[in-house]
């Protein structure tokens, strides 16, 4: 469609990392992916597993918040408490460091389905996603499908290192590719056309009463519009 332009993500940044095969093992979690306490301690008993098979190896398992930290996603299950559950090894610890300067010498970066694997990827770190408690929905991990990023904590327990397809990155916006300045490029171009034209092109928009009869009044109503885009009576 003319209306969609491919660009890199806005948010990505940093340069390319320094780690080696020797840097840590980042286990970047989420707030509330998996949502279950037996699915994280799951996970955070692989990533203490990980560690002892690999003594040589830090891991870290990388906390959004600090706890009382305001965040976005309310954490049920924090991985703080959760730790006071099994014994780390001395090569397994929480850390509540800033991502970018993490993944600076990370090895690997491993989750479930954070928006850290798009990072770690255009900084050219390894990343996996994993595939533990399946491939669904719910844990976001199914947007990594194609993406060759997807393996199991047994898999890298073996020393299975995921490879990025770059096709698939470059779909997703991660400019590991190309210099970040000139990823905007094509968005740039696009709105410059569009300013340059007397008037722009009316709004075709893809729900409407002929395409969504059944979705799109409801949808509509609860900003207090009536199904022909109209104020409905007492809207603010």
């Amino acid at each position: 469609s003319a209306s969609v332009v491919e660009c890199a993500l806005p948010f990505l940044q940093g340069e390319p990392a320094t780690g080696n095969s020797e840097g840590p093992v980042v286990f970047a979690v989420q707030p509330s992916v998996p949502e279950r306490r037996a699915d994280r301690l799951y996970l955070l008993r692989r990533a203490a597993q990980h560690a002892r098979l690999h003594p040589g190896r830090e891991v870290l398992v990388k906390l959004r918040s600090r706890p009382g930290e305001h965040t976005t996603h309310i954490e049920e299950q924090p991985y703080q408490k959760l730790a006071r559950s099994i014994e780390l090894p001395p090569n397994c610890r929480l850390e509540y460091g800033h991502m970018g300067t993490i993944l600076d010498t990370a090895s690997l970066l491993v989750t479930v389905s954070s928006t850290a694997a798009l990072e770690a990827l255009h900084r050219g770190v390894p990343t996996a996603v994993l595939t533990d408690l399946g491939i669904r929905e719910a844990l976001g991990n199914h947007a990594f499908l194609g993406s060759g990023c997807l393996t199991s904590w047994d898999a890298l327990d073996a020393g299975h290192l995921p490879k990025a397809d770059p096709a698939w990155a470059a779909r997703q916006g991660v400019a590991s590719d190309r210099p970040y300045e000139s990823a905007f490029d094509a968005a740039r171009a696009r709105i410059a056309a569009l300013l340059a034209r007397p008037q722009l092109p009316p709004l075709a928009p893809y729900y409407t009463l002929a395409t969504a009869p059944g979705y799109l009044p409801g949808i509509l109503a609860r900003h207090h519009l009536a199904p022909d885009g109209s104020p409905l009576p007492g809207a603010p």
